[in-house]
């Protein structure tokens, strides 16, 4: 008898625990959706703040001068460089800023600590960083042929997928393509890193490596809110979630990042202002490609057993794998705010990523 109740209790106590963890993982998964609707918020409302400073010091500096009138404020308004290559000047911090605030705030909500996320607990070796830069290059190329097919796809309906038009390289100025290049080269892989590696990442890892990895990569998909980038995105956020939880630090990743970034903002160029040598570059592309696919093959032949998302340092028991839940990628996905991010990136890739024929 006394048996009996003493496995009774055991029962209810297992049953509040995992209600417990159930709550918890719930409010873990809507932080981490939140930080990504923050991001996109945050991104918006900080462009129009600048735009705002910038046309109040505009109107300061007339009304000093005396050439203040309704008319100088149409021509700036107009000005080409201004709305269109020039906005690159402040969306480089518009971006580094919005990163950090939602990536902070999520570190915040789920316990993770920045000093861990920068430090980790392992090393990053040269071996790994040229591993996972020739797969990165080969699943660019897959990722690639993905979107080929859902704008085929599309097509059929009378539909265009098309990329993001507004992250085309500037043309007319110098400080612009400056600008870009810092934007997309060195803002996207902190920034981006700090959030989806960062904070996403360490703060789903509890739940288990591989889920953590998959979630994160499928929000970094939605963050580029676009059929030609979303299926890079996500094979590339596994290869960076890899290296993150490998060295449990987000340097690595950083660093990949920025080699994809910066050798595609070299590559498009190349493209922009040596449109007579577009043949050689294209060879140049494919010989660095042909390359990038054997490696890969041949990486992934030969390590494939050992290919694992799971860090061989002992610190890493502490923080990784210790909390087991039930259909956790059902439970996710069910998330309120989790919900609310997949839609506001659907209304937003069909309002500005979808084009009739």
């Amino acid at each position: 008898m006394n048996e009996y109740y003493t496995n009774q209790n055991l029962n209810v106590q297992n049953d509040y625990i995992k209600k417990q963890q159930d709550k918890f993982f719930k409010k873990n998964a809507n932080h981490t959706a939140l930080a990504l609707i923050l991001d996109i918020v945050f991104q918006n409302v900080l462009a129009f703040v600048f735009e705002i400073i910038f046309l109040l010091v505009f109107i300061a500096v007339k009304t000093a001068s005396g050439d203040f009138s309704l008319d100088s404020i149409s021509n700036l308004m107009s000005n080409e460089w201004l709305v269109g290559e020039g906005q690159w000047v402040y969306i480089a911090f518009v971006l580094l800023l919005s990163h950090i605030f939602a990536a902070l705030i999520c570190m915040n909500r789920t316990g993770v600590k920045l000093k861990s996320v920068i430090n980790g607990y392992k090393n990053s070796s040269f071996g790994l960083v040229v591993k996972c830069t020739a797969v990165m290059f080969a699943l660019n190329f897959i990722g690639s042929l993905i979107y080929v097919y859902i704008n085929y796809l599309f097509n059929l309906v009378g539909i265009e997928a098309t990329g993001n038009d507004a992250l085309t390289m500037p043309q007319s100025s110098v400080v612009a393509i400056i600008f870009y290049f810092f934007a997309v080269c060195i803002v996207a892989p902190i920034g981006e890193e700090l959030l989806f590696r960062g904070a996403i990442l360490h703060s789903l890892k509890r739940y288990g490596t591989v889920f953590a990895a998959v979630i994160s990569s499928i929000l970094f998909g939605l963050f580029h809110m676009n059929f030609q980038q979303m299926p890079m995105a996500f094979l590339l956020g596994l290869v960076f979630s890899y290296a993150t939880i490998k060295t449990g630090s987000i340097k690595t990743s950083v660093l990949l990042h920025f080699i994809n970034n910066t050798f595609s903002c070299i590559e498009e160029a190349l493209y922009t202002f040596m449109p007579d040598k577009k043949l050689l570059i294209a060879t140049f592309d494919y010989g660095i490609l042909a390359i990038c696919i054997v490696v890969s093959a041949i990486i992934l032949i030969a390590n494939f057993r050992k290919i694992k998302f799971k860090s061989d340092s002992p610190e890493s028991l502490k923080s990784d794998n210790i909390i087991s839940i039930d259909k956790p990628y059902l439970k996710y996905f069910s998330s309120v705010f989790v919900i609310l991010a997949i839609i506001l990136c659907a209304i937003y890739i069909i309002v500005f990523s979808l084009k009739l024929l």
